[in-house]
């Protein structure tokens, strides 16, 4: 007779071992649920991804924009503009560095 240590109460699984086919399609419903996850997570983050680099694209194109609008380098509206960025540039320069009235 066989002792409680030799009964199998694993039904699930076969004599030669080998799992039941509702324990495979419970093992696959696990590895199924777990890439839906982690391709839910995926998304998320490109849709994140894919609003900064839309904010970066907007942004330069208003750069290019700008810079197209003030003619070619030598032009008047050009060196006005490149003069008065140059006394900003040197204004901040100096209060950075601690020259202010």
């Amino acid at each position: 007779s066989p002792s409680a240590m030799d009964v199998d109460v694993d039904v699930d699984v076969k004599e030669d071992g080998q799992r039941t086919k509702e324990e495979e399609d419970e093992i696959w419903r696990g590895e199924i649920d777990s890439m839906l996850s982690a391709l839910g997570g995926l998304k998320r983050k490109l849709e994140e991804s894919t609003g900064v680099e839309t904010k970066h694209i907007d942004r330069c194109k208003a750069r290019v924009e700008h810079l197209m609008s003030l003619g070619s380098f030598g032009s008047d509206r050009a060196l006005s503009w490149n003069k008065k960025r140059m006394k900003r540039l040197v204004v901040d320069y100096l209060l950075r560095q601690g020259y202010h009235v």
